[in-house]
């Protein structure tokens, strides 16, 4: 986190600001940083990138994970009607967790996963499978998305931060 902020500083011309906003949200999101620092997160995503675009779903997917985290609705009426596939399945997902409906939640964020083509913002998806099944009680569940977590098919960054949080969750559950 440390070396996303100096760089931010610094502001690298080979890192535009949309990419390190980007970077720094999906790695607070994986480590679960607590609600105050994810909406700091979602502010600078908000003043650093664009709406919605037609190829690259990443920046409107991360809004909704944001939402997901910090219990803020806002803006997912607006993803509920994007363009984008991933984004849809998503906002549904958001929007039946906020509704309490954790079961079709991770029906829907399922089906956001399959759509999935960012493998960092894939690694937190998984998380957020693996915390609405431990949420259920459903042992199975949270092992399966900690599974991808903990072996993703790529090396991704977001791993580094995932990992330990998937580690717990599986550690609290007996084999």
């Amino acid at each position: 986190e440390a070396a996303f902020l100096a760089m931010r500083a610094n502001q690298s011309p080979g890192l535009p600001r949309m990419a390190l906003a980007m970077e720094a949200a999906i790695m607070n999101l994986a480590a679960g940083r607590p609600v105050d620092q994810l909406r700091a997160s979602a502010a600078q995503l908000a003043r650093d990138t664009p709406g919605e675009r037609a190829n690259d779903s990443s920046p409107s997917l991360v809004r909704v994970l944001l939402a997901v985290a910090t219990d803020d609705g806002t803006g997912l009426d607006g993803a509920a009607g994007s363009m984008l596939p991933e984004v849809r399945a998503a906002a549904a997902a958001a929007q039946r967790e906020r509704a309490g409906d954790l079961a079709g939640a991770a029906a829907a964020w399922h089906q956001a996963r399959a759509l999935a083509i960012d493998a960092r913002l894939a690694i937190v998806e998984d998380l957020t499978l693996a915390r609405l099944a431990r949420a259920r009680g459903d042992r199975a569940g949270v092992a399966a998305a900690c599974a991808r977590v903990l072996r993703p098919p790529r090396p991704v960054e977001a791993w580094g931060p995932a990992a330990p949080r998937c580690r717990a969750w599986l550690a609290e559950a007996p084999p």
